[in-house]
């Protein structure tokens, strides 16, 4: 009656506050940062060294290792794995979640740095933190049918940049592909041998003579010169006219001994975009950044753009994230409507009164409104997690003002007036609101201390479900009364003799209660009965749990993918463009695609990552009128390609499920690790295994994890014999590299573009092949040249392979992606056959990782909480209910009805994975927030009546109760519905937990209106004592002391 009271004495202070708070919360909704998934931090740092050309056994020794043995003593690391090839190495070191990653950092170049004066000389070694928000959120591809490469790369460098870097939200924009220019110095041999230059030499002159040095200053007539000395080659002609030497008085120009001409560097990397050559524009946002607006402004900034560009030049979106994000808050935003009009349905139906149901609606979105505001203190972003917990809260909230305003209609029904009826039923309500919200807040708050993705992910969910349920608790009781009071009828003046005649769907509620009090009345006169039940009950639930599919983290179509494609190890990149151009034929011909981009010799993700050139990454953007799933689209695909090059490995991954696996250790689902002490061993034993995974049903795009460099040619300089020519390995080596691939001496600069100056030795005919190293002339001191063969000897080996090593142990990993098979029975499947065909020798092991892997950590992680939540709701129950029995009774109800869990996800065929898991945490606080409704208001009665038996009491409690709680039942399962159809990305993401909560719902219904009542009138059957209260006794107490 206080609270009533206080509402009322001060109606205007509450409604003036309540529109402030949803006015900021409206203001923080439009300003909330927008991005697809909560900030991620990954607790990774990766580290890379180059020292050059170096043998991998020196790499390995004197790179590796070191480095290994260093980072591994930085506090907190749990992980170091490292790859090994020709003088490269790269690390990948993982600390534990939570860890501080720059203080990490900065640990780790500490480390870094004591180790470097062991490493060889030259060895460049850099570390950093991997951040999963530098993967583009926008890719462009530059196409023309008139404008050539070159140009195309320098309008990307120097036109589109710099626009788009300005953009607010923008961090990066990374170019790839195209042409780059530079001016081709081709030395004609004879005439350097004629003249006694190498190339050395010519090299030397172009480097020297493009400088600019300030050499003083003079004061004259009140200002001051700088004095500069300037020999800066500024074109073609400029190149010409340097002078390499003076020979007999004479100069000898570059033109003298070679030809000059503006050309492009060689071709490592090659792009394209639908199916043309391309210049890739990537863009990248800054991690608080709001994705869809600057997506929006990028789209505005190359729509102004185009009009400055040269005629013939195409801008093509291949990728767009703020798509997915725009589809998701819609998928959520439509969930959260339908659930809300079907929840008002419901309570029109059972009150028979749509203005009762009004005052629900009404405060629905009034809670969503504040939360937004409370999610910005809490430093949260609008993202597919936090919408889909506002959804999923949405039945909690209604279940809030179900509760109170049921109550207060049934006061009508009784005959109160109007502020009567408020006033009791708001007095009468508010301890059993106050504990089961604190219950139902208590079994989600666990879940914001989990760790590693999932923690990643769903503690914002369960961290926006507890405030939202905060404020729809304060809503429910301090605006409900005043709303009631305004929109509820006024008391109707009834004529003598007149009696109040219910409404159609109080009469049939009537019927409803009728039979449920006969069905309980048995029940709990046959307690054996029911009780015995629950046996087969728990028996079903274990076999279902079973025979569950399960995963990992809930799959959705995104609407893009990725194609990552591996050809043969040595095949030459302009094979490997034939090969994928062929790939892209079959794009093109496939309806559902949009649009497409495709890198050769490099990879994208979050960094552009170079790779051999047999190997290469398609991104796909699939349209959005489709009837064809990405999963189908993608096997089609596999199908296709496959078929028709047996000789080209490829994995297919949608992009963002492809960025979480790695955020969670591996993007595949299936990951062999074999560890061993023999390389050749452990790739004879990887090869085996891939066989026996590749067998598998439903494993696709398997991996042996044996990475081997294309086939080598190694001249082998004999040292003696290139003395007697005045010529050092060194020597050899330079001119060999100027030879074949050149050597930039100097770069010029033209404007903002700064050009190479490439010096290579002329080759007559075609490209140097196997057969014409023999003959590769050397120039010596003497100003003769001899072939290569003269010095060193010509021998062809096999390519090298790769060296994984995982916490300083040799390793090889297989891995494999799934089609149509859950991850749980793949890998016991892969296990079972690996355990009878794979042998291993001695010293030889297995360990499973991958998202298999993850999946177990998060497992059992969630049975943690479960366990945590339900301890915790069990002090809140003992708290609130002040008993021992009927806290038990409740507990069993609520954990027996994880049972319909199980069977929602059965009946629906829905893994059970870290959502659906989560789902299960969530019913464990929710069931109770029924049970604490019933057994307070059975509390209630026995006070009435405390001479009256427990089983009488209960039937009423029951009865008066049994409305409220179908009414908070169906309204959370409605509300839930259209989220568990998972009708877009978004509501896709939340539909294994929103069908665990419905399944759960479902059967919790019978379980606490029937067994949890049962279990406790069968441990006591007579009377009840009340318990003490505590004002009364202390007041006993004090009277007894003052005597």
């Amino acid at each position: 009656m206080k609270l009533t009271r206080f509402l009322w004495s001060h109606r205007k202070a509450v409604l003036t506050l309540t529109l402030l708070l949803c006015v900021l919360g409206g203001y923080f909704a439009l300003h909330l940062p927008v991005a697809i998934f909560p900030q991620l931090v990954v607790p990774r740092v990766a580290v890379s060294a180059d020292a050059g050309d170096i043998p991998l056994e020196t790499t390995l020794a004197q790179v590796t290792r070191p480095l290994e043995a260093a980072v591994s003593t930085v506090p907190g690391v749990t992980k170091v794995q490292s790859v090994t090839s020709r003088g490269s190495d790269s690390l990948d070191v993982t600390f534990a979640w939570g860890t501080d990653m720059q203080l990490a950092l900065q640990r780790v170049q500490g480390q870094i740095s004591d180790t470097r004066p062991t490493l060889p000389a030259g060895a460049n070694v850099t570390a950093e933190v991997i951040n999963p928000s530098i993967f583009p959120i926008m890719g462009y591809s530059l196409t023309s049918k008139t404008v050539d490469l070159a140009e195309l790369r320098r309008l990307a460098n120097y036109t589109i940049r710099p626009r788009l870097a300005r953009l607010p939200g923008v961090a990066q924009i990374r170019i790839t592909g195209g042409d780059a220019p530079e001016f081709l110095v081709a030395v004609e041999p004879r005439a350097l041998a004629a003249h006694g230059l190498t190339l050395q030499d010519v090299q030397d002159a172009i480097a020297k003579a493009n400088g600019v040095s300030s050499v003083g200053q003079i004061n004259h007539a009140y200002q001051r010169y700088e004095i500069l000395v300037s020999g800066l080659l500024r074109n073609e002609d400029d190149v010409r006219a340097v002078t390499v030497a003076a020979k007999n008085g004479v100069p000898i120009a570059v033109s003298d001994i070679a030809t000059v001409s503006r050309s492009v560097q060689p071709r490592t990397i090659l792009a394209t975009g639908n199916g043309s050559p391309a210049v890739i524009v990537n863009v990248i946002k800054q991690p608080d950044a709001n994705t869809v607006q600057v997506a929006d402004e990028v789209h505005a900034a190359l729509a102004d753009l185009r009009s400055t560009l040269p005629a013939g030049v195409d801008t093509s979106l291949f990728y767009d994230q703020s798509e997915i994000v725009k589809s998701s808050e819609s998928s959520v935003i439509e969930s959260i409507v339908i659930g809300g009009i079907l929840a008002l349905i419901v309570l029109t139906l059972f009150l028979g009164n749509i203005r009762a149901a009004s005052i629900v609606l009404i405060i629905l979105p009034l809670s969503i409104l504040i939360t937004f505001g409370l999610m910005k203190a809490l430093g949260q972003t609008l993202n597919i997690m936090t919408l889909g917990a506002l959804a999923i809260a949405l039945g909690l909230v209604i279940d809030d003002g179900i509760v109170v305003v049921e109550n207060i209609f049934h006061e009508r029904e009784m005959g109160r007036s109007r502020r009567a009826a408020i006033a009791a039923g708001i007095q009468a309500i508010t301890p059993a609101m106050v504990g089961s919200s604190l219950t139902t807040m208590a079994a989600f708050l666990p879940l914001t201390f989990l760790s590693g993705v999932t923690g990643q992910f769903f503690g914002p969910l369960a961290l926006v479900m507890v405030a939202t349920l905060f404020v729809s608790l304060v809503l429910a009781l301090c605006l409900t009364p005043l709303l009631a009071d305004v929109l509820l009828p006024r008391d109707a003046e009834k004529k003598d003799g007149e009696a109040h005649k219910p409404s159609l769907p109080v009469r049939i509620m009537e019927r409803v209660a009728e039979r449920y009090s006969r069905i309980l009345t048995w029940c709990l006169r046959k307690p054996v009965v029911v009780l015995g039940l629950l046996v087969p009950v728990v028996f079903g639930a274990w076999l279902l749990f079973n025979h569950l599919q399960t995963g990992f983290f809930p799959e959705f179509d995104e609407g893009a993918f990725v194609v990552d494609y591996r050809l043969p190890p040595g095949t030459s990149l302009v094979e490997t463009d034939r090969v994928a151009r062929e790939i892209e034929t079959i794009l093109g011909k496939t309806p559902e695609v949009a649009a497409w981009s495709r890198l050769t010799g490099a990879l994208s993700g979050s960094g552009l990552e170079l790779a051999e050139q047999s190997q290469g990454d398609i991104l796909v953007r699939l349209k959005t009128d489709r009837t064809r799933s990405a999963d189908d689209i993608m096997t089609d695909l596999r199908e296709q390609i496959g078929g028709k090059f047996p000789q080209a490995e490829g994995d297919y991954i949608q992009i963002l499920q492809d960025g979480i696996g790695d955020m969670a250790g591996s993007p595949k689902a299936i990951e062999v690790k074999i560890f061993g002490d023999d390389p050749a061993k452990l790739a004879d034993l990887a090869h085996a295994a891939g066989d026996i995974v590749t067998r598998t049903p439903g494993v696709v795009d398997e991996n042996d994890g044996v990475v081997e460099s294309g086939p080598e040619l190694i001249a082998h300089v004999d040292s003696a014999q290139a003395a007697r020519y005045g010529l050092t390995t060194e020597a050899v080596t330079s001119a060999v590299t100027t030879a074949m691939a050149g050597s930039i001496a100097t770069r010029v600069q033209q404007g903002e573009e700064g050009i190479d100056v490439r010096v290579q030795a002329t080759r007559k005919g075609a490209p140097l092949d196997p057969a014409l190293l023999p003959g590769v002339a050397i120039a010596t001191p003497s100003g003769a040249t001899v072939p290569l063969s003269a010095v060193a000897s010509i021998e062809a080996a096999a390519g090298t392979p790769q060296i994984t090593r995982e916490n300083q142990l040799p390793m090889v990993a297989v891995t494999a992606g799934l089609e149509g098979r859950d991850l749980g029975s793949a890998v016991h499947d892969v296990q079972s056959r690996l355990a009878k065909g794979l042998h291993l020798p001695p010293g030889y092991r297995i360990e499973y990782g991958g998202l298999y892997a993850s999946q177990q950590d998060s497992f059992l992680q969630l049975a943690a909480v479960l366990a945590t939540a339900v301890l915790a709701v069990t002090a809140l129950l003992i708290v609130q209910l002040r008993s021992f029995r009927q806290t038990f009774s409740l507990l069993i109800a609520a954990i027996v009805s994880l049972s319909g869990v199980l069977l929602g996800l059965y009946i629906t065929s829905t893994p059970l994975n870290i959502s659906s898991f989560t789902g299960a945490v969530m019913i464990v606080g929710i069931v109770t927030e029924n049970g604490i409704v019933l057994f307070d208001f059975f509390n209630h009665l026995q006070k009435l009546g405390p001479d009256r038996p427990n089983i009488d009491v209960m039937i009423e409690a029951a009865r008066m109760r049994l409305r409220p709680i179908l009414m908070t039942t169906v309204g959370a399962i409605l509300a839930l519905l259209p989220l568990a159809l998972g009708l877009g990305a978004g509501a896709a993401m939340q539909r294994p937990l929103a069908i665990a909560v419905i399944g759960g719902l479902t059967v919790s219904t019978l379980f606490t209106l029937i067994v949890a009542p049962v279990l406790f009138i069968a441990t006591h059957p007579g009377r009840l004592k009340p318990a003490a209260d505590s004002n009364d006794e202390f007041s006993r107490i004090e009277q007894e002391l003052a005597h």
